[in-house]
């Protein structure tokens, strides 16, 4: 479980998180982090958060979101809403750092979804990207469907893929990584 004020290296594609509020601290309510995004980000799938409500306030930088298939600029000192169920993706295109405070409620189970994809690229199981192989992936968003889920047009058909995948994916051994080497914040 993260503490607030630890903070978590992705050493694949640069982002740094550090834990404000947890949800045991809120009792569930709201997950608040801060995260970096490096300069140069490749844009991750459209996805959605079916159950959840989630905000950025970006502090500094700027960062370029594609929300329900339009693309707009999130400059330093606005604040992104998006509704629960939202196609969007954010990422760092320019060349300049960004940096930005999330807040995901209710909590749910986001902190192992974000320790699992921040322990892959620490262990430099990703792609350039950032992103997890297929089998991985699949095994991520089987067991996080209520944070996360790709925004396929059919959730039918996602979900029986997933299925499939995931429980290929656990019997060769991929998982839920809630263990992380935390390295202490530098602020």
């Amino acid at each position: 479980m993260p503490q607030p004020g630890r903070v978590m290296l992705n050493r694949v594609n640069g982002q740094r998180l550090i834990f404000r509020r947890t949800a045991a601290q809120t009792r569930g309510r709201i997950l608040e982090v801060e995260i970096s995004y490096p300069p140069g980000g490749r844009r991750p799938p459209d996805h959605v958060h079916p159950e959840q409500e989630t905000t950025l306030e970006l502090l500094e930088g700027a960062l370029r979101v594609r929300l329900d298939g339009s693309l707009r600029e999130v400059a330093a000192g606005e604040v992104l809403v998006l509704q629960a169920g939202a196609r969007h993706a954010a990422w760092n295109p320019g060349t300049a750092p960004a940096r930005g405070v999330w807040l995901t409620y209710p909590a749910l189970d986001t902190e192992s979804l974000l320790e699992t994809m921040w322990a892959l690229g620490h262990t430099q199981r990703r792609n350039r990207g950032g992103l997890p192989e297929l089998l991985q992936a699949a095994v991520l968003l089987r067991a996080h469907r209520r944070e996360i889920q790709l925004a396929w047009r059919s959730r039918i058909v996602q979900r029986a893929v997933l299925i499939a995948l995931a429980s290929l994916g656990r019997g060769l051994g991929y998982g839920t990584y809630r263990a992380y080497e935390f390295e202490p914040a530098d602020r």
